[in-house]
């Protein structure tokens, strides 16, 4: 074979299926918990398929949905019920499996808070990872601390809030936000966290690099990235180098409080689909009244008909007022009520009326006051977590602006109700109104009907105030006067409301001078009884705020609350350690060397592995980009990192864990069956926490081709010692900045470079492949092939006999 190998078999891993498909793939990755591949083409369309048996897709997310944005990454939720898909634009959407249904959208946060969102250049996404905590790593802490945190208990037994009629699918979040069951909001307690990081071209985990890869440890402490810095070269005077550096970061309070991140994650989107509930409540009722404006005008403008017709002048509501007063309807109301206002032309408009009417009552009935107040109890909620200041502070909440949400949602209720008052009334005048009307229209002569018991003074102000049914234009029309703004109220840390209410959309952590005095303060004011009468304090001739003025106030400031707490988390990561692993890795000529075309400059993977409590960080590359690094090499790094819950043993008090050390391995890529030949590695995978997969290209004897997966033990490999990772300040004041890999290569020469040792192998001969994607934990490879339009799915851990074989090559091409 053209690699020394330990087992003499080239069928290690057993084929399970292999497809076809008809547009070239851009993006593949494989589900971690079931038989589900997610792809991208390169048209763009995003599809889930099971491939088990025949390539059957679940759903598929056509080109366009989203206008130009593209898609750029894409990452499965660690349980496989949620993918994220990161896009050109810089936002995230995360969709969920079962169906096509986007549960959740990021977009872009401004860095600075003094920046507004309207001065973001968005960058695109080119890396995601989602990971979550180990459970094994919770082990150690203790049971009694571990369910300290929950969700507001009263909600699991509230009724579920109904679908909103006609209005469009916020989430089926939002009709099952009480079921502890469900997979968008996880109300059981546990003290796991997610974790989903993203990075863009722009590189936002800054210094104005590119991240290509990332590792986090199990119990989420250190982020690991790995990272394309440019620098500018002396003699050019370009940027076209670049070095790969890898970065540790401190995760700050992500780590620290994990359980208060978490638990106020939940509370914020519960909060978020619950505005927008409230939103997409307030949009029916003003469609409902818009419509009973509309079914009015029509009636109306068939009298302006009778008008022009008669070539009249008169107005139809003063017809009505002297017909109710004389009894006899004039020569213009009679032709009109002949003519348009029949028996059958009445009862429609007291139908449709009546139904408009009904409606508006059941929407805030049913739906928009329910919803402010599982609102309010969430807020609720939250006050106490902001009283809890052992537990809560530093994360960017304020008692005072949470108060001021709950006055804002209590004033919302309050208007609420003054529309519900002025439906009931406006009702009754209004079929009081229809009675009458109906009444007069009938014939007299021959019917016997007694008239209707009415009343004048009703059906006098109905004509006079809302014949035109626009009684609630106050609530839904916009003017250029209003202005909105609370009642001063005196509430613990008020003065920080200022700076909540202002422009900027960002919002920092305000934290009290002392816990005692916060508090003392916090006891001493009394917070205001719900529902707030928003008027009562506002002058004379103040013009209300509109319903859609009130609720986007409400969820510009829930944003700004969820957003001052990521804020705050951002900022507690910090960039702890550094090292510099390789400079220049592009060197135009070198790609342009015929027997190396096609293949990547650089092909790296990282993972994080767990040792005796310690965890120790491997990051394995290959070079191909310059003659220094001739010949082609692979390259293994490990070094320790700094454990957070690290317990205190016996075997583990000799070491110290201030003193970390980097170690790495060089294997040269030599080819067994051609002198001065090399292999080349098209792709690779850390696929679990002793093994790496590669997919390698090589020529045998005859000058033919072989490409193969292979398996070596990356744990097991010859390690020498290297300089150690070095602080951010420490790197700042560091001139020379020696490089791991010329390090290597001033101390050793490149004969004494290990040979490639494979446990185990399999000849591909389906197609040329290009791309691995690999599932560790369930053992599974899946390989896509040069014109990216087939892919097979390997089981890493079975073996096949080679009679299985024979007709794989048929298979393919059928």
């Amino acid at each position: 074979m053209i690699f020394q190998h330990e087992i003499d078999s080239h069928m290690a891993f057993r084929l399970m299926n292999q497809h076809g498909v008809n547009e070239p793939i851009k993006l593949i990755s494989m589900c971690p918990t079931m038989d589900l591949l997610a792809v991208c083409t390169e048209t763009d369309s995003v599809w889930v398929a099971r491939w088990f048996s025949a390539l059957e897709k679940i759903w598929t997310l056509p080109a366009g949905k989203h206008g130009n944005d593209k898609v750029e990454a894409l990452a499965w939720r660690p349980d496989g019920k949620v993918i994220a898909l990161g896009y050109s634009s810089g936002a995230i959407r995360l969709y969920n499996v079962d169906k096509l249904e986007m549960i959740h959208e990021l977009f872009p946060q401004p860095i600075d808070p003094q920046h507004s969102f309207e001065s973001i250049k968005p960058s695109a996404i080119n890396f995601l990872i989602w990971v979550q905590e180990n459970e094994n790593d919770s082990e150690n802490v203790n049971e009694q601390q571990i369910n300290y945190i929950s969700t507001h208990p009263i909600q699991r037994y509230l009724p579920k809030l109904s679908t909103i009629p006609r209005a469009k699918p916020i989430s089926n979040l939002l009709g099952n936000i009480n079921e502890s069951h469900e997979d968008e909001i996880e109300n059981e307690i546990s003290n796991l966290i997610d974790l989903l990081i993203a990075g863009d071209t722009s590189g936002n985990l800054h210094l104005s690099v590119k991240i290509i890869n990332a590792s986090v440890t199990p119990d989420l402490s250190h982020i690991t990235l790995l990272v394309l810095a440019s620098y500018t070269s002396v003699v050019t005077k370009t940027s076209a180098n670049e070095r790969l550096v890898e970065i540790t970061l401190n995760t700050g309070l992500l780590y620290t409080h994990k359980n208060e991140i978490r638990t106020l994650s939940q509370t914020y989107t519960i909060i978020k689909y619950l505005t927008e509930y409230i939103f997409e409540g307030m949009k029916q009722i003003k469609a409902e009244h818009e419509s009973m404006k509309a079914n009015a005008k029509i009636f109306i403008d068939k009298f302006q008909l009778v008008l022009s017709e008669s070539n009249a002048n008169s107005k139809l509501s003063a017809e009505f007022i002297h017909y109710l007063a004389s009894g006899k309807p004039s020569s213009l109301l009679h032709k009109y009520l002949e003519m348009h206002l029949t028996k059958r032309g009445l009862k429609d408009w007291e139908s449709k009326g009546q139904k408009s009417f009904e409606q508006i009552r059941e929407y805030i009935h049913h739906y928009i006051r329910p919803g402010c107040e599982r609102l309010l109890l969430q807020l609720s909620t939250l006050i106490g977590y902001c009283k809890w200041q052992q537990k809560f502070k530093g994360l960017g909440l304020s008692e005072s602006y949470v108060h001021s949400i709950i006055i804002s949602t209590g004033c919302l209720v309050n208007r609420l109700e003054d529309v519900l008052n002025i439906i009931d009334e406006k009702y009754t005048s209004f079929m009081e109104f229809q009675q009458w009307l109906q009444y007069g229209s009938i014939d007299h002569n021959q019917t016997h009907e007694t008239p209707p018991l009415t009343n004048i003074s009703k059906i006098a102000s109905y004509i006079k105030n809302s014949l035109h049914m626009d009684f609630l234009d106050s609530y839904f029309t916009e003017s250029e006067t209003v202005e909105i703004s609370l009642p001063d109220v005196k509430f613990p840390n008020a003065a920080s409301m200022d700076l909540y209410d202002g422009g900027d959309p960002l919002v920092l952590s305000f934290e009290p001078k002392s816990s005692e005095s916060y508090i003392e303060s916090s006891i001493k004011a009394a917070a205001p009884a719900y529902p707030y009468d928003f008027f009562s304090c506002q002058k004379e001739d103040w013009f209300p705020p509109t319903f859609q003025s009130f609720v986007d106030m409400l969820i510009l400031r829930c944003n700004k609350m969820s957003t001052s707490t990521a804020y705050n988390v951002v900022n507690s990561v910090k960039a702890e350690e550094f090292l510099y692993i390789i400079d220049n890795l592009i060197n135009y000529d070198f790609m342009n060397n015929e027997s190396l075309e096609g293949t990547q400059s650089l092909v790296l993977d990282t993972r994080i592995v767990m040792k005796e409590y310690q965890p120790i960080l491997y990051v394995a590359f290959c070079l191909y980009g310059s003659v220094q690094y001739s010949p082609p090499s692979l390259w293994v790094l490990r070094s320790s990192l700094k454990s957070e819950n690290t317990p205190n043993l016996e075997f583990n008090s000799e070491k110290s864990l201030d003193k970390r050390t980097s170690e790495i391995s060089v294997i040269e890529l030599s080819n067994q069956k051609q002198q001065n030949k090399y292999l080349i590695i098209t792709d690779m995978q850390l696929f679990d926490d002793e093994k790496m997969h590669l997919i390698i290209t090589g020529l045998d004897e005859s000058e033919n081709e072989v490409n193969c997966i292979v398996e070596v033990n990356y744990t097991e490999l010859n390690f020498i010692q290297v300089i150690e990772p070095r602080t951010v300040l420490q790197a700042i004041e560091y001139s020379k900045r020696i490089n791991v890999v010329d390090q290597v290569l001033n101390q050793k020469n490149l004969e004494k470079f290990s040979p490639l040792l494979v446990q185990k192998y399999r000849v591909i001969s389906q197609f040329k492949p290009l791309k691995l994607t690999t599932n560790g934990a369930r053992g599974l490879a899946c390989i896509l092939s040069e014109d990216k339009k087939k892919i097979i799915i390997l089981d890493t851990n079975d073996q096949e006999d080679e009679d299985d074989t024979e007709n794989d090559n048929e298979m393919m091409e059928e």
